[in-house]
């Protein structure tokens, strides 16, 4: 009879191997215990570990789920300020009278006739 415990040792969240628009798919390790039975009818036992991987999907950086499975919302770590919108990560789009990183600054038009 073996018996088989699983858990999970680490993970390499910045280790990606793949990219799919903006999903990354990581390496995930974790330890793979075996124990079996040993000795004199089988009273002893065994263990034995091996480090083990398998792929994971999940949002790149500077982007996260819309609740659908889709990594399609920006995530600007500086807020847009007055009205300006998260077009892209950390990239702020401005109204017309606005501008600078995080649209913070008004447009000065000097009218001198």
């Amino acid at each position: 009879m073996r018996l088989t415990k699983v858990f999970l040792l680490f993970c390499c969240l910045d280790y990606a191997v793949g990219l799919t628009g903006h999903v990354c798919t990581i390496i995930q390790y974790y330890q793979h215990w075996t124990t079996t039975r040993t000795g004199l009818w089988g009273w002893g036992r065994t263990s034995v570990s091996r480090l083990r991987s398998t792929n994971v999907q999940v949002c790149c950086f500077g982007w996260k789920d819309n609740g659908r499975g889709e990594c399609v919302i920006p995530i600007c770590r500086t807020p847009c300020y007055n009205g300006g919108t998260c077009i892209a990560p950390d990239t702020c789009k401005c109204l017309p009278s606005l501008e600078g990183a995080n649209c913070a600054q008004r447009i000065v038009t000097n009218y001198f006739i």
